[in-house]
């Protein structure tokens, strides 16, 4: 439930702060925030669960909470290295996800282009279906 709600909003300060406190102008700090908020949401989304799972099971009482704050620490690091990052080849990953004008696609709607999909798909299909006797060479 935490990581639901309080991480995004956690992101979504943490990339605008930074954004801002690098002298970045508005338009900046959004290009960098449609960059850099899906591929960290996303990265810790998988770990702080697990990392949740394993304080609550294995960690005594006495100690969880240095656990957390030395995983508060990390994934601070890890989020000034994600914004450090700019264009990474590992974040075009996730732009993959994003509609395909946001993306700089061909403009049309992403109803055509699933149409142009399934289109592809089906000669695809029929094209492996042809008997190879059928050919005319």
């Amino acid at each position: 439930m935490d990581g639901l709600i309080f991480g995004p909003i956690d992101l979504l300060v943490f990339f605008t702060y930074m954004g801002y406190a690098t002298g970045k102008n508005t338009a900046e700090v959004k290009e960098g925030l449609k960059r850099d908020f899906l591929p960290a949401l996303a990265l810790e989304g998988g770990a702080w669960p697990l990392l949740q799972i394993a304080n609550f099971r294995y960690v005594p009482v006495q100690y969880q909470l240095l656990y957390v704050n030395i995983f508060c620490l990390v994934d601070s690091a890890f989020l000034s290295w994600v914004e450090q990052q700019k264009d990474a080849a590992w974040k075009q990953w996730f732009t993959s996800f994003q509609p395909l004008k946001e993306r700089g696609g061909h403009g049309g709607d992403m109803a055509k282009e699933m149409s142009y999909d399934r289109l592809r798909v089906v000669l695809l299909v029929e094209t492996l279906q042809t008997p190879q006797g059928m050919n005319n060479n």
